[in-house]
């Protein structure tokens, strides 16, 4: 009878148990359907940063995948390993990408900051060239088409070896079209989803007029955007990885990093470099022109109430971006807070929104 007794007593305890782990199981699922849903409905747009910058995915910045070389080097290459840090793995296959290829992607991205994904970038080879510190000639707009075309033909994947996830794969210009009109073209170019979202988990922007003054220096344009994401210490055999060098040796390259350094400290990226005996890099950065770098952990953190301004909450939040699909949440926020009328606000998500819709029915 003990037995018996001690059998039914574990019975619905046992049935307890399976019931409780079954709906732990259902919840989970629908946590999960609701991210998926939640991922689906969320429209990517780039962050607006300004006129005079110029920004790079952390993720490629940290890589040889635009490579610090000369044109002549860019041989072709199939399914290649490129060098990446942090975990990430990227392989490549299309032209070897240069500097060269970083200004104009750089310079399409610049143009797609101020719209939504799935718009249309619309605009001319002339006045593209103008923007990437180019001249207009023909030889220049046939250089144009031809680097346009070589960004449309890679495939890079990235993925993330420590948590087994692929974060992006696909061409660098996925979709797009030209028109030849007398001596110019007009392009368009369709804004990429998984492209944006590179920029979602982090960013580096660089000095564009220092760059203008690097132009034809590869190796030291790749340090431009590599310290605007790392200035700690690094060594030579590192650099002379994840740069991309075609140098046959260490000793060759570090007579090319010695002159890109330089170079760096001649324009004003860097204040002061070294070498040490452990054949490390030691840099400082002009402190008037320390580039902004925008990691994952900052993302996270850029929106974080800060003392004695009028926070909104994250309804406010949502709707703002429902109705203003175009606009910065957070340039908007940062203005209204700044604003001395903000601070009399009874209910701020209301005056926020108020406010908001105020400035966009000004006159430019």
């Amino acid at each position: 009878m003990t037995k018996l007794a001690a059998g039914s007593s574990n019975k619905p305890s046992l049935q307890a148990a399976m019931k409780a782990f079954e709906s732990v199981r259902v919840l989970e699922a629908q946590r999960e359907e609701e991210a998926t849903q939640a991922e689906e409905a969320r429209v990517y747009q780039l962050a607006f940063w300004p006129d005079d910058k110029r920004a790079m995915p952390t993720e490629f910045i940290r890589s040889a995948l635009f490579a610090g070389i000369q044109a002549k080097h860019a041989t072709l290459i199939d399914g290649e390993q490129i060098a990446s840090v942090d975990g990430l793995s990227i392989t490549y296959t299309g032209q070897r990408l240069t500097q060269v290829h970083a200004d104009v992607w750089e310079g399409i991205m610049h143009l797609a900051r101020q719209f939504p994904e799935g718009e249309r970038v619309t605009f001319r080879a002339r006045q593209f060239l103008r923007l990437i510190g180019r001249h207009t000639g023909k030889s220049q707009r046939d250089e144009l088409k031809r680097l346009f075309n070589q960004l449309t033909a890679t495939s890079v994947e990235v993925n993330d070896t420590r948590s087994k996830r692929r974060r992006f794969w696909g061409s660098l210009l996925p979709s797009g079209a030209g028109c030849d009109e007398a001596d110019d073209t007009l392009y368009v170019v369709e804004l990429n989803r998984n492209l944006l979202k590179l920029f979602d988990r982090g960013y580096s922007t660089v000095d564009w007029q220092l760059r203008r003054l690097l132009l034809k220096k590869p190796l030291a344009l790749w340090l431009q955007h590599f310290l605007a994401d790392c200035r700690k210490p690094t060594t030579v055999a590192f650099l002379h990885k994840h740069s991309g060098s075609t140098a046959r040796s260490l000793r060759h390259f570090r007579q090319q990093l010695r002159g890109a350094l330089d170079e760096l400290r001649n324009v004003g990226v860097l204040t002061s470099w070294r070498l040490d005996e452990l054949d490390t890099v030691h840099v400082i950065a002009n402190a008037a022109r320390v580039p902004t770098a925008i990691c994952e952990d900052t993302l996270a953190t850029a929106h974080a109430p800060k003392a004695g301004l009028v926070q909104v909450s994250d309804r406010a939040r949502a709707l703002f971006t429902e109705e203003f699909p175009s606009l910065d949440f957070a340039e908007c926020l940062g203005r209204w807070q700044a604003w001395t009328g903000s601070k009399q606000a009874r209910k701020p998500d209301a005056a926020f929104l108020g406010w908001v819709r105020r400035t966009q029915r000004q006159p430019a």
